[in-house]
């Protein structure tokens, strides 16, 4: 086995958001602060796609796939898992841009109460919270169109999908939509006194989507973080994935081909598999700046077998952190 991966080479300082830091930085590293949350189903399945390429297929026929997500044994019977997307061809698949803005509609939800599937905001508050400090018309018009791209998503969940309410696993839920309803005003023009409330944006979350958000299925998210992993989208969702099993252990080991099929990875031999996952392994170990406080770190360490098919990482844990017991390192095979 080849020994742990350290975190990288260090960047000069000053930090940008998504920057690696200097080393002194780099000593006080925080674990990220996962204020925020994600629906445990957006986590679990691969609903966005990982490039603006892949967002807008060249062929009508590809606005429809079939994600085939494995075999799984359930008591006496074999379920067949599968996620099928339905795309506009309008607005396309929704990209990892758009699993940011949902997250930070999810937000907004969330510090109400989870009281309504309506969430009033505003194209510019999104783009706040994803981290534009003056966005303007370009920025505007992604947020727009990622929003009416995820409303205009039709999924089918083949097996794959978790019921909180009722404690059902390997559902099936046709009709599903992460949102129902966008509508934002026209921001450049001013609010008229004493109706900001009435006149601003409106999404409405989707109603599978809200239901398991009120039954609590949802883990902690970093927005922040996330918006310093922008660089890679494949980064981004796998720390989205990795941290709902970072729970009662600091460390984890999957199979690289079931972390393929998971993210929908158009190339799958282990050489291609290893080099997509390496580097953005690599970037979620290495101290992040987020333009807001210490910087933030994911994972430790990680690492591969000999025959490269199994990765395994080892959770980062800042000074304040419960700290697990780690394996021994194993040993380098040159």
């Amino acid at each position: 086995m080849s020994r742990p991966r350290p975190a990288g080479v260090i960047a000069p300082s000053p930090p940008l958001p998504g920057a690696p830091v200097s080393a002194g930085l780099a000593c006080v590293a925080r674990r990220p602060d996962e204020a925020e949350i994600c629906e445990g189903n957006l986590a679990e399945n691969p609903l966005f796609v990982l490039s603006n390429k892949d967002a807008r297929p060249k062929d009508k026929a590809d606005y429809v796939k079939v994600i085939p997500l494995g075999t799984i044994i359930a008591g006496n019977r074999a379920i067949e898992r599968a996620i099928k997307l339905h795309a506009s061809t309008e607005y396309g698949y929704p990209t990892t841009f758009a699993y940011r803005v949902l997250l930070a509609i999810i937000e907004l939800a969330r510090r109400e109460g989870f009281q309504s599937p309506a969430v009033r905001t505003s194209r510019h508050q999104l783009a706040r919270m994803l981290g534009y400090a003056a966005p303007g018309k370009l920025v505007y018009a992604d947020i727009e169109n990622a929003c009416n791209a995820l409303a205009s998503l039709y999924i089918q969940f083949r097996g794959t999908w978790y019921d909180r309410q009722t404690k059902a696993s390997w559902q099936n839920r046709d009709g599903v939509h992460l949102l129902e309803r966008v509508q934002f005003r026209d921001e450049r023009q001013p609010f008229l006194p004493g109706l900001e409330a009435s006149e601003s944006g409106t999404i409405t979350l989707g109603q599978a989507l809200y239901a398991s958000l009120r039954a609590g299925y949802f883990n902690g998210v970093d927005l922040q973080y996330l918006n310093a992993l922008k660089s890679s989208s494949l980064a981004q969702m796998l720390y989205a994935y990795l941290t709902k099993k970072d729970q009662a252990t600091r460390v984890l080991t999957r199979s690289l081909k079931e972390l393929g099929m998971r993210f929908a990875l158009r190339k799958r031999a282990p050489s291609a598999l290893y080099d997509a996952f390496a580097a953005a392994l690599d970037l979620l170990s290495k101290p992040l700046s987020t333009g807001d406080g210490p910087p933030r770190r994911f994972l430790e360490s990680w690492w591969c077998g000999q025959d490269r098919d199994q990765v395994t990482v080892v959770f980062f844990r800042d000074a304040q952190g419960a700290r697990a017991a780690l394996p021994a390192p194993p040993l380098s095979v040159g």
